[in-house]
């Protein structure tokens, strides 16, 4: 069987022009836009609501990175509208620079994806309808060793955007009807805290509650309750290891500050040192301020856990996609039900006002790097 970086350097490039002439990217963010426009509509119908949205705006716009943004009333409403498709968009744009680079893994048994940080699920969503448009191009094209969907973990502490993703995925299955993955509930769950993730001591813990499970039965030879071990060490062993195993790691918007960086350093280390071979790390973030800082540090931890960096500095834009337009008229047509329900006139927020009333401004750039891990580890 041929690796996945063989399999890429061979198809990759004809995947891509295969999702082009297929309209992949517009056929799915049509069918999310429905459902974001569904959710939207549904949770804003009094002036009361709308004013709520326009007062949690400038959190949205300039403090997205604090956790306590979202606690605001209506903050994920205000985010979903203004970043979600756009971010999706964003995060395809990402993939596609993995696939360029041979760089987006692959797995016999579907590629696992933690995405920390996973608000609503832009990059979550983006990833599940990534990989089923590649499994569908592998199915046609009888490559048949990497064609299962893929797993989706999410890590999210806040409670209202869990609330809300899930929501969102109940919805792109209503909307897409017959067509849809069951695997789009996988968006449903969430561990909440990152801080108490740790993978190598869950799976210690696992393999020692494996190995005291006992079955207990009635022996008419002793005439006594008798108990027997359920699992041998080596099939404790076997379960526990397959816990917490990722393929590709997402950070997305997630290490926005230094403190940040810092205060997740131990679970950064013990994630990345545990990673097996051929994983890849995939962060997503910004340009200026703090960021050249945080990816010093980043790069620190990575070369660390043994990861190189195989995509440095590229940006990405929704302005790159074929649904930049979708992207900014389905943000604009709420924007104008908001006006309708509470007209507001805010200097704060002249910048939104000019983008969807004036003169649409540029789509933010992500910057985007990629880590592999090379050697050999444990097999999946």
């Amino acid at each position: 069987m041929a690796s996945w970086t063989q399999v890429l350097r061979q198809y990759g490039d004809e995947f891509l022009s295969w999702t082009q002439q297929h309209s992949v990217l517009e056929t799915k963010g049509k069918l999310l836009a429905e459902a974001v426009r569904l959710m939207l509509f549904q949770e804003v119908n009094t002036p009361e609501e709308a004013r709520a949205v326009w007062a949690a705006t400038p959190a949205i716009l300039s403090r997205c990175n604090e956790q306590s943004t979202y606690e605001l009333p209506f903050a994920p409403i205000a985010y979903i509208w203004l970043h979600f498709l756009d971010r999706y968009a964003r995060t395809w744009r990402a993939l596609e620079v993995l696939v360029q680079q041979q760089c987006l893994p692959l797995a016999k048994y579907g590629v696992r994806t933690l995405d920390v940080g996973t608000g609503p699920g832009p990059s979550a969503f983006a990833v599940h309808d990534f990989y089923h448009a590649l499994n569908r191009y592998f199915e046609e094209n009888g490559i048949l060793e990497f064609t299962k969907p893929p797993e989706l973990y999410c890590v999210e502490y806040s409670n209202s955007m869990n609330h809300y993703r899930h929501n969102l995925a109940e919805l792109v299955f209503k909307v897409t009807g017959q067509a849809s993955q069951t695997t789009i509930f996988d968006l449903t769950r969430a561990m909440r805290d990152f801080k108490s993730f740790h993978p190598t001591q869950e799976r210690a813990a696992r393999f020692q509650a494996l190995r005291n499970q006992e079955d207990h039965y009635y022996s008419e030879t002793t005439d006594m309750m008798e108990s027997e071990l359920i699992y041998t060490a080596n099939e404790a062993h076997q379960i526990a290891q397959s816990l917490h195993r990722y393929r590709l790691f997402i950070f997305s918007n997630f290490l926005t500050t230094v403190g940040s960086v810092k205060e997740f350093e131990e679970n950064l280390k013990d994630l990345l040192n545990d990673a097996n071979a051929g994983s890849v790390i995939l962060v997503l973030g910004g340009a200026g301020g703090e960021y050249p800082e945080i990816y010093d540090y980043v790069d620190k931890l990575n070369k660390s856990a043994g990861f190189n960096k195989r995509i440095d500095n590229q940006t990405v834009s929704s302005s790159e996609t074929t649904i930049s337009n979708l992207v900014y008229e389905e943000a604009r047509q709420f924007y104008e039900y908001l006006q309708s329900l509470a007209l507001n006139k805010d200097q704060h927020l002249d910048m939104i006002h000019k983008h969807f009333s004036r003169k649409r401004t540029s789509a933010p750039k992500t910057n985007v790097r990629a880590y592999r891990k090379d050697g050999r580890k444990h097999r999946r």
